[in-house]
C-alpha cells in the first residue's frame, strides 16, 4: 500500500516523446510505449528500443498539471509522439519590383 502511494507520487501522467528522421508505425509506437513501462525517465533523455530500432527523446514530463523533470512510466502514463521531421518551413522571396 505504501509502495503504491510512492509510485503514484513519482509516476509521470503525461510524457511527450519526439522522433526525428524516422518513420514509426502505430504498432511500433504501441510496442515502444509498452517497453517504457517501469522505466525511470528524465527530461531530455534519449530513449531507444533496439528491437524495433526506435530512437526518441523525452521532452515534456507532467505529473498532474505541473511540469516535472523526471518520472516513472506506468501503464496509465499517456505518451504523445511528436515528429520533428514533419515540420514545414515557408520561404517567400519577393523581388524589389513587387514593392514598387
Amino acid at each position: 500500500d505504501e509502495e503504491q502511494s510512492v509510485l503514484h507520487a513519482v509516476s509521470a501522467d503525461f510524457v511527450t516523446v519526439t522522433i526525428k528522421e524516422q518513420y514509426i508505425s502505430r504498432g511500433d509506437m504501441h510496442f515502444f510505449q509498452n517497453s517504457l513501462v517501469g522505466r525511470w525517465i528524465y527530461e531530455g533523455q534519449r530513449l531507444s528500443n533496439k528491437t524495433k530500432g526506435v530512437q526518441a527523446h523525452a521532452r515534456e514530463i507532467r505529473h498532474g498539471k505541473r511540469m516535472a523533470k523526471s518520472g516513472i512510466i506506468t501503464a496509465d502514463t499517456m505518451i504523445t509522439f511528436r515528429s520533428r521531421s514533419a515540420r514545414i518551413f515557408w520561404l517567400v522571396q519577393m523581388s524589389s519590383e513587387m514593392w514598387d
